[in-house]
């Protein structure tokens, strides 16, 4: 497997080449260049979706797609309420 699982932590979640800044989120593009793509997709949402932007880039390379992030952080994709209680985070002081 590869990376392994040890180097995997040390990995940024995937490459991504800003293609405009807005006053909400960075707008990013990966998988295959624009030029020799049969196609564009897109990740859109939070933090969380973004996880997922090294495993698009494998697939969107794979089928000679262009890929565009449109992520925010805390902002999901969604107006459904949140169904589980946000973790509890230690107070810094």
């Amino acid at each position: 497997m590869r990376p392994s699982p040890a180097d995997a932590l040390l990995a940024p979640i995937g490459p991504c080449i800003p293609t405009e800044q807005t006053r909400l989120l960075l707008v990013c593009a990966f998988g295959t260049p624009i030029t020799d793509a049969t196609g564009t997709v897109a990740l859109v949402g939070d933090s969380h979706a973004s996880h997922w932007r090294g495993a698009l880039d494998v697939v969107a390379r794979a089928r000679g797609w262009r890929a565009v992030s449109l992520a925010h952080t805390s902002c999901p994709f969604s107006d459904a309420p949140p169904a589980l209680p946000e973790p509890a985070r230690p107070l810094r002081g």
